[in-house]
């Protein structure tokens, strides 16, 4: 007893396949139990399962590409809207629809992977397996093949006692053209059909590509700007965008994360502030501009004062002011301070001028071999002390 039907349609053409099994797989692997040989389909492209009524879907791979009721199936079951047709993307714009119906009254055959095995004529009602020459054609060619018209069985013969009709000559003509003419009609219909969505679709990209560059762009200048949330707004609105059309917009998702990798996005959208180089949290940014605004004219005097005394000779007074200047800096909430290293280096130069004043008041004084000394090494007391590694103390009597 068959479980149900597909209708399988395809650039205009339709056909009916009776099902068997209340789960299936569908794509072109001989394994699955709907075989459709085109080589534009994934080996096990969705699998579909019925049950209790209620019908579920699946992609059966990765890389395979379906929608229901225009929306894209993944990986994972989901429930298939009742009456919807599963769409898959055929080349030159077409569409392989397959529109399932479970019934428990259909009857007729199947194509279950069980019956695989038994010999070819037991499956007549079940192949649907296309010759291999005719599936590599094309696409529309597979189609063809696919949709080619079933023989019709002669009728059987009446018996004696039922009439047939006559009919002339000129009305089997007339009938003859009007059903030439409604298969033309037919035709140009679903060519146009086909064309009509096929331009639809190619518009719907074009329109998807120029959005995503203006969004890209607006993000940037934003950037730019500083206005950061608005441009993390922009850039999650292209990022869904982008997802609509996996495989089309590749170069744009790729672009879109790089945008919003930047640190202007990643810490300027969530609150941070960028302040000295540095990006801080608001809290931390705003005490730290509070010190900065209230020391820093203080440490700039001190710093002067300081720098002064290194020609005036008041040398305790310069270092003094190097030390108060340092000691505001360490109780700033963030560093380093700007004029720190300025600072340092004037309190050691300050400082070596001292030790050397005070080494040279104790009787210490330099041997002839060596130099001057070197007011730029890296430790104020391993400076003083170096060109006295050779002393002679000289004692006043």
């Amino acid at each position: 007893m068959a479980k149900g039907t597909v209708e399988i349609e395809l650039a205009g053409r339709r056909r009916v396949i009776p099902l068997r099994r209340n789960a299936i797989s569908v794509g072109r692997s001989p394994d699955c139990e709907l075989v459709l040989p085109f080589p534009w389909l994934r080996e096990r492209h969705v699998d579909l399962a019925h049950d209790a009524g209620l019908v579920r879907i699946r992609l059966g791979q990765p890389g395979a590409c379906a929608s229901a009721a225009g929306h894209p199936i993944g990986t994972a079951w989901e429930m298939l809207p009742e009456g919807a047709a599963v769409e898959i993307a055929a080349p030159q714009g077409a569409t392989l629809s397959l529109r399932f119906k479970f019934e428990s009254s259909i009857r007729g055959g199947s194509l279950l992977a069980s019956e695989r095995n038994q010999p070819h004529a037991a499956r007549d009602d079940v192949a649907l397996a296309l010759p291999v020459e005719i599936v590599e054609q094309s696409p529309l060619e597979s189609a063809k093949g696919l949709f080619r018209d079933t023989p019709v069985p002669a009728r059987s013969r009446a018996g004696p006692h039922v009439r047939r009709s006559a009919r002339s000559p000129k009305r089997i003509a007339v009938t003859i053209a009007v059903a030439a003419l409604a298969s033309i009609l037919l035709m140009l219909g679903a060519l146009g059909w086909n064309i009509s969505r096929s331009s639809g679709h190619s518009r719907q990209l074009s329109e998807a590509y120029s959005s995503l560059r203006t969004s890209i762009d607006t993000a940037r200048e934003l950037i730019r700007k500083g206005n950061y949330v608005e441009a993390k707004a922009t850039l999650d609105s292209a990022r869904e965008l982008a997802r609509q059309w996996p495989g089309r917009l590749d170069d744009f998702a790729t672009e879109i994360e790089n945008v919003a990798a930047r640190p202007e996005i990643r810490l300027g959208a969530t609150g941070h502030v960028l302040m000295e180089g540095q990006w801080l949290p608001a809290e931390t940014a705003r005490a730290w501009r509070v010190a900065r605004e209230r020391d820093d004219p203080t440490i700039a005097s001190l710093r002067s004062k300081a720098e002064a005394t290194l020609k005036s000779g008041d040398w305790e007074s310069g270092r003094a002011a190097c030390d108060e200047a340092l000691a505001m800096i360490d109780a700033h909430p963030l560093k380093p301070h700007p004029q720190a290293d300025n600072l340092s280096k004037t309190r050691e130069l300050l400082n070596n001028r001292i030790v050397t004043k005070e080494m040279t008041a104790k009787g210490f004084v330099l041997h002839e071999e060596k130099g001057p000394l070197n007011e730029s090494s890296d430790s104020p007391f391993a400076h003083a002390l170096r060109p006295f590694t050779t002393i002679v103390m000289s004692v006043s009597r």
